[in-house]
């Protein structure tokens, strides 16, 4: 057991992803999203050509107060499936979490992919035993996401209730929550700090 199993531990998240433009990226995700600029860097590939060291510029953001680095590189696979790789922070405060949600959706040069609650998944009577799998987290959540000017998604969440973060709602009204951490089901976010869950891992099946 670790603290990577506490919940809410005094952590922040990072994230490194490749770009073809680092200036028009620096421009995009300061200017246009609205992220700080913690510093620029640059990165010695392990390759060299004709005996000559080359450095790949990036630089490094702050998102919400997470660390998000950018390289300049090609984009690896085109997201434009429905499934594509993203990240992206969850807020804790609905303020500040529709604020980023407005800016987003006014902004003319972010692309919205989709802004939307996520409240109607099935009622738990209707799902068979064993089938709950097939629908999702399906929490009481609204989510944002967009995609910068090179095809990488950002998703950006809003939980109405603390214990479905980790957790699964399968109940239209949001009364039956599978897994996450039910102690905070119905807490109050200004409370978190004052938390400390215990969790008790399941065991390692036999194999």
């Amino acid at each position: 057991m670790t603290i990577l199993s506490d919940c809410f531990t005094k952590t922040i998240w990072h994230n490194a992803y490749t770009i073809p433009d680092i200036k028009e990226g620096k421009r995009w995700y300061l200017d246009v999203l609205g992220c700080a600029l913690a510093c620029d860097f640059a990165i010695t590939p392990e390759d060299k050509i004709h005996d000559e060291i080359h450095y790949v510029p990036g630089f490094i953001f702050s998102f919400a107060g997470h660390h998000i680095s950018v390289i300049q590189g090609e984009t690896s696979i085109p997201q434009e499936t429905r499934l594509p790789r993203h990240s992206g922070p969850i807020f804790l405060d609905e303020k500040e979490y529709f604020e980023v949600v407005e800016h987003c959706i006014n902004h003319p040069e972010i692309n919205v992919v989709s802004s939307r609650w996520n409240n109607e998944p099935p009622y738990f009577a209707d799902i068979a035993p064993g089938d709950e799998w097939k629908y999702g987290q399906n929490a009481q959540c609204h989510h944002i996401r967009i995609k910068d000017p090179w095809g990488n998604w950002i998703e950006m969440k809003y939980y109405k209730h603390l214990g479905q973060i980790l957790g699964k709602n399968i109940s239209k009204n949001g009364d039956v929550t599978i897994g996450g951490f039910p102690e905070l089901y119905d807490a109050k976010y200004e409370d978190i700090e004052h938390m400390k869950i215990n969790v008790q891992l399941p065991r390692r099946r036999p194999d």
